[in-house]
């Protein structure tokens, strides 16, 4: 079984693949994608949940769980017998239980071999990245939780240096390399 996500990004079962997306376009990706409503579809989240409400759960195959404590997530992931697992990132699962972020990450992967494991969160914490570290880590949609113009600064500075040299570099002067089989080579700089 295979999800798309997006255009170019697909997603199949027996991989562990750590998601970052804004909530509408993780949303709107699971609801248009009819063929979930065939599979064992398991939904974990935390404390709370950014995206489930969004979700059209009209199907008989959709399962929501909550863990309050990495505990009842590291449980939940060993009884996992689903397709499909989803888990919504919620860091303050691991308030003070920083121990279980091994154990949880060594779950995630042990059900990733028979299912589609997808760990979402819309920005990345300290928390996911340790869930995520050996793993595959899809930046989907990470652009738009940056701050774009702080980066687009950036870039225009740099585009600015580049042109900036180029413009001062010396004139080239052509040189004859007959011993590699071409007529000239253009030395810059």
């Amino acid at each position: 079984m295979q999800i798309e996500i997006r255009r170019g990004l697909t997603l199949q079962t027996g991989t562990f693949n750590a998601v970052i997306a804004p909530e509408k376009e993780i949303v709107a990706a699971i609801n248009s994608n009819t063929d979930l409503q065939r599979f064992l579809f398991l939904y974990i989240s935390g404390n709370y949940s950014r995206i489930l409400s969004g979700i059209d759960r009209q199907s008989k195959n959709f399962d929501v769980r909550r863990a309050f404590t990495a505990h009842q997530l590291f449980t939940m992931l060993r009884e996992a017998g689903h397709t499909v697992v989803f888990v919504e990132h919620d860091p303050s699962l691991f308030d003070g239980a920083a121990a279980m972020l091994e154990p949880v990450s060594g779950a995630l992967k042990e059900v990733a071999r028979e299912s589609l494991v997808i760990l979402y969160t819309p920005i990345a914490d300290r928390t996911f990245s340790a869930l995520a570290r050996r793993y595959r880590v899809e930046p989907a949609w990470c652009a738009k939780s940056f701050d774009l113009s702080f980066y687009r600064g950036l870039i225009d500075r740099a585009y600015a240096e580049i042109v900036g040299a180029y413009s001062q570099k010396k004139p080239s002067k052509k040189i004859p390399c007959d011993t590699f089989g071409i007529d000239t080579f253009t030395e810059t700089g």
